[in-house]
């Protein structure tokens, strides 16, 4: 194979996977608050909004878009696996933030 195959074969690859990932993100649902999966994880679309005294391992600095688990996605939402289906904001924090 020919080095400039190779590289436009490798571009091209990376570049349809990343599509397909902002594809997977946009029919992700948006995560309510009032979910009872997101009350049960203490869910917030704003870090600045969760209940310290309720969780007094959160940080102000904590957002879902600097978790492990956070798969970036458009506008300002990802995928959690924690939420399946569902996007989060990458503002927002939950109780099982690593």
């Amino acid at each position: 194979m020919q080095r400039r195959t190779f590289i436009l074969t490798t571009v091209a690859g990376a570049a349809a996977m990343t599509m397909g990932a902002y594809a997977r993100a946009e029919a992700l649902t948006p995560l309510k608050e009032d979910d009872p999966q997101a009350v049960e994880f203490g869910y917030k679309d704003d870090t600045a909004r969760v209940d310290n005294q309720r969780f007094p391992e959160h940080k102000p600095d904590q957002k879902c878009a600097k978790c492990q688990i956070y798969a970036d996605g458009p506008n300002d939402t990802g995928g959690c696996p924690i939420f399946a289906g569902k996007s989060v904001r990458a503002g927002g924090w939950c109780s099982a933030f690593s």
